[in-house]
């Protein structure tokens, strides 16, 4: 595998296996891999530096419950209708939500 992709001169990115991921984590992972292939470099952010940059960027809380990154979103039904609050980007498997502050 790595003889195809270093022959056809493209990065070839290895990411762990998670129940779920996140797409800004994974856009600085691409792009750094990108920014490598134009100047030559070798150093690929590690994976804490990756998370830490994606939590600057977005400020979304991390699910106390099962680690994933939580998504903004917006009660449809209810007494809290129209509210917004965090919900785990791993529902249903879970259904922890968080208030937004």
């Amino acid at each position: 595998m790595d003889g195809v992709f270093e022959a056809a001169e493209l990065p070839l990115l290895r990411i762990p296996v998670r129940s779920g991921y996140n797409t800004a984590e994974l856009g600085v992972l691409f792009q750094s891999a990108l920014q490598q292939r134009n100047t030559g470099s070798e150093d690929l952010p590690s994976e804490t530096a990756v998370g830490h940059a994606e939590t600057q960027e977005t400020k979304n809380p991390v699910c106390p419950k099962c680690g994933n990154v939580m998504v903004l979103r917006t009660a449809k039904a209810g007494y809290q209708a129209g509210r917004q609050f965090y919900g785990c980007a791993n529902y249903p498997k879970c259904r922890m939500v968080v208030p937004v502050q």
